[in-house]
C-alpha cells in the first residue's frame, strides 16, 4: 500500500512538472493573453528575462571593452588635418574597421532580422551609404564615414548574438570606469588635452577650461556621464564590492559632468534621477493600478511643466542657460534655413559640415561650427526629409516600449534600459551623436530598443508579484 502510495505521488509530480513546461511552451508560441502569460509566468520558477539570457560571450571581454571605449570617443570619425588627432584618428578608425570586422564573421554574419528596430536601422544605413552618390563630398571623404557606420551595425549585431543584457552591462560598467580614470588622469596631469582649447577647431570659445578628458569635446564626455548614470542607476550590484564599485563610479560620473559643464548631461542625470523615484514605486501595481497611477504622474508633470515655462528665465538660470540655449537655437535656425536648399535628399554624407557650403552658419554663429547640434536636424541637413523618416521610427519604438514596459512588465530588468534610452534621447537634442558621429549612443539606443522588442515579442509580461 505504501509502495502505490509513493508511485501515485511520483506520477502526480510527474503530471504538474510536465504541465508546468507545456505552460511554459505554450507561453512562447500561442497568442495568450496578458492574463494568462501573467499566471502562467507566476506557476513556473523561470525569470522572466529568460529569453534574454541564451547565449554567452565567446571572445576576451578585454578587447570588447576596447572597442566600446572606441564607440565612446565619438570623435575618432572627425580626422582633424594637421593635428596630432589625424594620425590617431586614422589609426582608431583602422583597429574599429578590422576589429568589428572579425567579430561580425566570428558570429557568421547572423543578422536579428526579426527584429523591426534592425530592419530599420539596415534601412538608415542603407540610406547612408546611397547618400555618397549625392554627397558635395568627394568619395575620398565619404568613405570612411560610411565604412564607419557599417561597422558599427556589424558591432550592434555581434552584441546582439553573443552578449546577454546582464554581461554586457557589466562590459559598459568596466568601460566606462576604465574611460573616466583616464579622463580624470588627463585633466589633472595633461590639462592641455584634458580641457577645452579655444584653438582648437570646433571649439565654442566660450567653453574654453571646460573638461573634456579623453573625449575630442566636452559635450562627448557629457553624453557619456549621461549613460553612464543611467547605468549606474540601473546596475544591481550582487555583493558588497560590486555595491562600492557602483556608487565610486556613480560619484565620478556626477563630477565629470559638472566639471565639463555639459547641461545636456545634468538634465538627464536628473531626468533619470525623477524616472528612477517613480519606477521603484511603480514595480508593486497591479496591471489595473498602473495606468491610472500613470495618468496621476502625466498630470503632475504637466503642471511642473507649465509652471517651468511660466518660469523659464529662472529655471534656465539656474543651469547656466538661457533661452537661446547658449547661442543652440540661433545655430538651429541657421542650420534649418540650410537644410531647406536640399530638403528631400539632404547634402549627402559628411557633405555639410565642415565644407564652405556651413560657412553662412560658422559667419554667423562667430565661431567654427561643426554640427547642428542636434541629432535629427542633422539627419535633415546630411540625409534630407526621407532620412528623417527612416530614422524617425527607432526613437519612435524607444517610446513605444518604454511605455508598454513601464505599464506591463516586470520593471526591475528594465531600468538599465529605461534610463540608458531616456539619457540618449534628452541628449541628443543638444548634440548631433547619433548620427553626424556614429558612437556609442546609437549603438546602445539600437541596442536597447532591440532587446525590449525582444521581450515585447516574446510574449513574457509578468508583474512583480
Amino acid at each position: 500500500m505504501e509502495e502505490d502510495d509513493s508511485f501515485r505521488s511520483v506520477c502526480e509530480g510527474l503530471w504538474q512538472l510536465s504541465g508546468e513546461a507545456g505552460m511554459i511552451y505554450r507561453m512562447q508560441s500561442s497568442p495568450l493573453s496578458s492574463v494568462s502569460r501573467s499566471s502562467a509566468s507566476r506557476a513556473s520558477s523561470r525569470p522572466i528575462d529568460a529569453l534574454l539570457d541564451q547565449k554567452r560571450p565567446t571572445l576576451v571581454a578585454a578587447a570588447n571593452i576596447f572597442l566600446l571605449c572606441l564607440l565612446g570617443m565619438n570623435g575618432i570619425w572627425a580626422i582633424v588635418p594637421g593635428t596630432y588627432l589625424e594620425t590617431a584618428s586614422h589609426i582608431s578608425i583602422a583597429v574599429f574597421w578590422a576589429c568589428s570586422l572579425a567579430a561580425f564573421l566570428r558570429i557568421r554574419g547572423r543578422v536579428p532580422w526579426s527584429l523591426w528596430t534592425c530592419r530599420f536601422a539596415f534601412i538608415f544605413l542603407c540610406w547612408i551609404l546611397l547618400s555618397i552618390s549625392w554627397s558635395t563630398q568627394p568619395l575620398s571623404t565619404t568613405y570612411s564615414p560610411a565604412i564607419s557606420s557599417i561597422c558599427v551595425f556589424f558591432y550592434y549585431c555581434y552584441i546582439m548574438d553573443r552578449f546577454t543584457p546582464s554581461e554586457f552591462k557589466t562590459l559598459l560598467f568596466q568601460m566606462f570606469t576604465v574611460m573616466f580614470i583616464i579622463c580624470v588622469l588627463m585633466i589633472i596631469f595633461m590639462p592641455y588635452r584634458g580641457l577645452e582649447n579655444a584653438a582648437v577647431l570646433g571649439t565654442n570659445p566660450d567653453n574654453a577650461g571646460d573638461w573634456k578628458g579623453v573625449y575630442r569635446q566636452k559635450n562627448e564626455l557629457g553624453l557619456n556621464c549621461g549613460i553612464a548614470f543611467g547605468l549606474c542607476i540601473g546596475y544591481a550590484p550582487k555583493n558588497a564590492l560590486e555595491r562600492i564599485w557602483r556608487d565610486a563610479l556613480t560619484v565620478l560620473t556626477v563630477v565629470l559632468s559638472y566639471g565639463s559643464r555639459s547641461r545636456e548631461s545634468w538634465i538627464a542625470i536628473a531626468l533619470v534621477i525623477f524616472l528612477s523615484a517613480l519606477i521603484k514605486p511603480f514595480r508593486r501595481f497591479d496591471p489595473r493600478s498602473r495606468f491610472p497611477a500613470f495618468v496621476v504622474v502625466f498630470f503632475v508633470l504637466v503642471v511642473s511643466v507649465t509652471l517651468i515655462s511660466l518660469n523659464l528665465d529662472v529655471a534656465l538660470h539656474l543651469i547656466g542657460r538661457d533661452r537661446t540655449f547658449t547661442g543652440r537655437s540661433s545655430i538651429w535656425e541657421w542650420s534649418m534655413m540650410a537644410a531647406q536648399r536640399r530638403p528631400w535628399f539632404g547634402y549627402g554624407i559628411y557633405g555639410f559640415w565642415k565644407t564652405p557650403l556651413a560657412n553662412d552658419v560658422i559667419v554667423r554663429a562667430g565661431w567654427q561650427v561643426t554640427s547642428s547640434h542636434n541629432s535629427y536636424l542633422d539627419v535633415v541637413i546630411s540625409y534630407g526629409i526621407i532620412g528623417l523618416l527612416l530614422y524617425l521610427p527607432i526613437p519612435l519604438f524607444a517610446v513605444i516600449y518604454i511605455f508598454r514596459a513601464v505599464m506591463s512588465y516586470s520593471l526591475e530588468i528594465f531600468e538599465m534600459f529605461i534610463y540608458m534610452l531616456v539619457a540618449i534621447i534628452v541628449i541628443s537634442f543638444a548634440g548631433g551623436f547619433l548620427t553626424y558621429a556614429i558612437g556609442i549612443g546609437y549603438v546602445l539606443a539600437i541596442y536597447t530598443i532591440s532587446n525590449l522588442e525582444k521581450v515585447e515579442r516574446s510574449g513574457f509580461m509578468r508583474l512583480d508579484t
